[in-house]
């Protein structure tokens, strides 16, 4: 075989493997047009983690093996996408591998990036068209394990020079990427049994799955009946544990005047759950305790001081009276002072 003859067949077959990745991953191509004006493939590479892997951040100065990470494990099922740059030489797949341009990755929680080219064109057999197996291998994270990041109990360890920041990176990414599969997923509702995409429905975290319209309608009617021990998840098995739902899902779910009125019972449940909660004698507005350390010891002069942050009355919890001071003792009002005088004539007189 010539060198032209060589050269076409080496063409005819890079397309062909370019035709059938873009049929496969039309979503992991980010410029499909570049591949056939300039024989460059753009790739961006999700990372699916097997189960729930757990991921533990360093600082750079973590080279001593006995040294904890500086941020805590965390839980994920997926990492950022790597974007790979790849141009194909003539020769490729019949004498060359592809040419690896470059190996990039956001917020840098990857930094193997050299480590990682040497493992995929280490790969590769003369003759063989390869890009099949270099994005199972990248997309299915076993790159990691290969490179000694991901450990054999599913321990993941990264490098950064932001532990804390890098781990909440990777968190929200990770979150961000759960609910868009969620949303485009289709789900049917136990309770009215219509079957709708994700974006329609209220997952709990106790992952019962509920359209919107259903357990919002429920939700509604419990807090305008001010009833809030009903706002929980409604299977069956949940109404029985009486676990509330959290914050963080009741206002995803309610809206409007609904939301404010469980906010404003949510708030009243927990003031009068306080056993130093108190009403200000001017608007009746609930009033905590004061925050400042030196205002909360349980003997000090203090102790009865409360300010009403709507109207900014300050008063004595105990006679309710406008403040007189930590020193000055409660004034006596004047309503049981003349009880006080008519208990006392009484009971000369009937003696």
């Amino acid at each position: 075989m010539d060198r032209t003859e060589e050269q076409l067949l080496c063409e005819g077959l890079q397309l062909e493997e370019f035709e059938v990745l873009q049929a496969i991953y039309p979503d992991f191509i980010s410029n499909p047009s570049s591949f056939r004006n300039d024989k460059v493939l753009h790739l961006m590479l999700g990372v699916e983690l097997p189960n729930e892997t757990g991921i533990e951040v360093f600082s750079p100065q973590a080279d001593h093996p006995n040294l904890a990470p500086s941020s805590s494990a965390i839980l994920l099922s997926s990492l950022p996408p790597l974007r790979i740059c790849l141009r194909f030489p003539s020769e490729y797949p019949l004498q060359k591998p592809p040419e690896i341009t470059y190996i990039r990755v956001e917020y840098l929680w990857f930094k193997q990036a050299d480590a990682l080219r040497c493992a995929l064109l280490g790969s590769w057999q003369p003759g063989e068209t390869i890009l099949y197996s270099w994005i199972e291998f990248v997309r299915n994270g076993q790159f990691l394990r290969n490179l000694g990041l991901l450990s054999l109990s599913n321990i993941l360890g990264l490098v950064h020079d932001s532990p804390e920041s890098l781990s909440q990176y990777l968190r929200e990414y990770d979150a961000n990427l759960k609910l868009v599969a969620f949303r485009d997923a289709l789900y049917s509702c136990p309770i009215c049994l219509s079957s709708r995409k994700g974006v329609h429905f209220a997952q709990l975290s106790c992952s019962h799955i509920f359209c919107r319209s259903c357990i919002e309608e429920y939700w509604s009617i419990s807090v305008r009946e001010g009833d809030l021990e009903r706002v929980r998840c409604i299977d069956p098995e949940c109404m029985k544990a009486k676990k509330g739902a959290t914050d963080d899902e009741v206002e995803q779910v309610l809206s409007g005047i609904s939301l404010a009125r469980w906010r404003w019972l949510r708030d009243k449940r927990e003031f009068e759950r306080d056993p130093d909660h108190v009403y200000c004698p001017a608007c009746e507005s609930p009033v905590r305790k004061c925050e400042k350390d030196d205002m909360n010891a349980p003997d000090g002069p203090w102790v009865k001081f409360r300010l009403c942050n709507e109207c900014r009355f300050s008063f004595c919890k105990v006679c309710k009276s406008s403040w007189h001071g930590p020193l000055v003792v409660c004034p006596v009002p004047l309503e049981l002072v003349r009880r006080y005088v008519e208990a006392t004539k009484t009971n000369s007189e009937e003696a």
